[in-house]
């Protein structure tokens, strides 16, 4: 695939990627019955943007891993490394999941969150956030442009789609909607 082709691919599957994933945001009104669920939801999304943060640096740093392994034993380090960096990932978030889980009484009071499960499954998304960028620096590095657009188009998606029917189906909640951003990232 040449270099314009890919690029355009690249460009179409992201920029159409983010609007689905802001597609989210357009089912607002059926939270909207609920008193505080969409503010509680965005509350939520910004604290997983805090952890999206990071993963523009972990997937450059994995795409120029990736790019540079030429031999079968690089490539092989590169899965090592990537796998150790997921290692490293799933222990901090042990980490941060029981200080949150500790504070939890503070953190509900500070937020004005009503239960602990939408902050769980934020957590459990945030862990899957820091992963997903390793698998798609790798991807990138190798050059799968394809599969890499793919992929982004299928979290968007997914997150839209699965957002939208947890919605309807469980009447407007932010919980609902959260699992919807962790479904998204799951099927990415």
């Amino acid at each position: 695939m040449s270099f314009m082709r890919q690029g355009t691919w690249m460009m179409f599957s992201n920029t159409f990627a983010g609007l689905l994933m802001f597609g989210v945001h357009l089912m607002a009104p059926a939270m909207m019955g609920s008193a505080g669920e969409y503010g509680l939801f965005v509350a939520l999304l910004g604290m997983l943007h805090l952890v999206m943060s990071l993963a523009p640096g972990i997937q450059t740093v994995f795409a120029h891993e990736s790019a540079a392994a030429s031999t079968s034993q690089q490539r092989c380090v590169v899965g090592q490394r990537a796998m150790a960096f997921m290692k490293g990932c799933l222990g901090l978030w042990v980490v941060s999941f029981a200080l949150v889980w500790i504070a939890r009484n503070q953190v509900f009071d500070h937020f004005k969150f009503q239960r602990f499960f939408p902050l769980g499954v934020i957590l459990v998304a945030g862990l899957f956030q820091l992963w997903l960028p390793i698998l798609m620096g790798i991807l990138q590095g190798c050059q799968r442009f394809t599969a890499l657009g793919w992929a982004l188009l299928i979290h968007g998606g997914g997150r839209l789609a699965i957002a939208s029917v947890l919605i309807v189906l469980l009447g407007g909640s932010a919980d609902a909607a959260i699992m919807g951003v962790l479904g998204g990232i799951f099927v990415a």
